[in-house]
C-alpha cells in the first residue's frame, strides 16, 4: 500500500470514529486496518480494552461491536497507530544517538574529491555554516550536526548534494571539503 492509500485509510478511520457506522463498513475498515498495519489481536485487545477472543472474532467477522461501540474501537485503532508512529520516531532518535556516540569509536575521515559510493551515507559537517563551491551559504539550517549525502561522488564543481536527516525534500549543494564521514 502506498502513502496515499495509507493516508486515505487513516482519513476514513477518523471519519468513522465520529459516528456509528454500519457493520459492513466497520468490518471492511477494521480488516483493512489490521492487514495494512499488521496489527494482531493482542494489540487490538490491549488498546480497545476487550478480551483477545473478542478481537479475534472481529478479525474473522464472526462478530462486531454494537453500533454505538464501533467508534470507540476505531478510536482505539487510531491510538494504536499513533503509538506505533511515536515508537518508530523514538527508535530513529535512539539509533541516531547511538551513531553519534560511536563517532569516537570509528575513524572519521574527510570526503575525498574523487571518493565514490557516498550516496545514502551519513555525513558530519566540519563547520556550522555550510557553503557551496562559490562560498555562498547552502540552503540548509545553520548548525546541522548530520546530513545525508545524495550524490555518489563530488561533481565537477566539487560539491555534493545533501539533505538534513529526516528532511529529504530540502536539498542543497555543499562543498565536499566541509563534510566528514565515518569509515
Amino acid at each position: 500500500m502506498n502513502e496515499t492509500e495509507v493516508a486515505n485509510l487513516v482519513t476514513e478511520l477518523k471519519a468513522a470514529a465520529n459516528e456509528p457506522v454500519e457493520r459492513r463498513v466497520f468490518d471492511e475498515l477494521y480488516g483493512r486496518t489490521i492487514a495494512t498495519f499488521d496489527i494482531d489481536d493482542i494489540e487490538v485487545a490491549r488498546v480497545a480494552k476487550v478480551a483477545i477472543p473478542t478481537a479475534m472474532r472481529w478479525r474473522t467477522g464472526a462478530s462486531a461491536p454494537v453500533p454505538r461501540g464501533r467508534p470507540s474501537v476505531i478510536l482505539a485503532l487510531l491510538k494504536l497507530l499513533e503509538e506505533r508512529e511515536l515508537r518508530s520516531v523514538h527508535r530513529l532518535q535512539r539509533a541516531l544517538l547511538r551513531l553519534s556516540e560511536r563517532k569516537v569509536a570509528y575513524r572519521i575521515r574527510s570526503v575525498a574529491y574523487d571518493q565514490t559510493g557516498l550516496a545514502g551515507r551519513l555525513a558530519f559537517p566540519s563547520q556550522s555554516l555550510l557553503t557551496d563551491d562559490a562560498d555562498y551559504p547552502a540552503d540548509l539550517p545553520a548548525g546541522l550536526s548530520e546530513v545525508v549525502i545524495v550524490s555518489d561522488t563530488p561533481n565537477p564543481h566539487l560539491t555534493l548534494l545533501v539533505h538534513p536527516v529526516g528532511d529529504p525534500r530540502r536539498l542543497a549543494l555543499v562543498d565536499f571539503r566541509q563534510l566528514t564521514v565515518i569509515g
